[in-house]
């Protein structure tokens, strides 16, 4: 895992350099959905100390299997989100698909810190995907960066599966989408997860602070 790593870590760089960013602009979460224990501990040993997690149930209890060994993970919560679930889910230290108000306020009753959030935005309106349409992210992300205990940091998007569509063009428009949620907001919109594992350099390249990468780092998923 450490030349997987260390690769990831270089391609990032070389991204960071083509786009003029900084090399610290990029962080990496790294997908744990269905690794075993043992990946999570050796990616934590060589430094990786954000994990993203997609089911509510597997994320906590790798929380509370892993809680001495790594005392100092980031649990990124990066899946669907389910109302019965929320409670689970405010464990984490970053939600990054929050999009429902219902949740939103849910999430509020339950946690008395700041809830470090991301708004996930369907930009294909695809009906078998999460997300706030674009018509309604203006109102919805200002609803939810008002209640209380909610830290709204940025959006997070998923490139569509279809085929025809260029990443590029999808980064771009996302790009272009906090740019405009911020003006109309008059503050800064300053987290943008976007890219994974088949795609990230492209997203770094229109301005991903987060990538999601799992199969780069730990391999393929076992079956569960």
């Amino acid at each position: 895992m450490r030349k997987r790593l260390e690769d990831l870590k270089r391609r990032c760089e070389v991204a960071c350099e083509k786009a003029g960013r900084p090399l610290d602009a990029v962080k990496i979460v790294a997908v744990s959905k269905g690794q075993p224990d043992q990946k999570i501990i050796e990616a934590y040993e060589l430094g990786v100390r954000n994990f993203g997690e997609n089911y509510a149930p597997e994320m906590s209890q790798k929380m509370l299997t892993l809680k001495d060994q790594c005392p100092e993970i980031s649990w990124h919560f990066i899946g669907h989100i389910q109302s019965n679930k929320m409670r689970a889910i405010a464990a984490a230290t970053w939600i990054h698909s929050l999009s429902e108000l219902s949740h939103a306020k849910l999430l509020s009753e339950l946690t008395t810190t700041g809830q470090k959030a991301l708004m996930q935005i369907n930009l294909g309106e695809e009906a078998n995907r999460s997300g706030v349409l674009q018509s309604e992210l203006y109102e919805r992300y200002k609803q939810i960066g008002e209640l209380e205990h909610i830290d709204l940091c940025g959006l997070m998007t998923i490139a569509p599966l279809h085929e025809g569509v260029d990443p590029k063009s999808w980064f771009a428009k996302m790009q272009a989408l906090q740019s405009e949620l911020a003006q109309r907001l008059g503050r800064e919109v300053p987290e943008l997860s976007m890219g994974m594992s088949a795609d990230f350099e492209d997203a770094i390249l229109y301005g991903a602070t987060w990538i999601r990468v799992g199969t780069l780092l730990f391999g393929e998923r076992r079956i569960k």
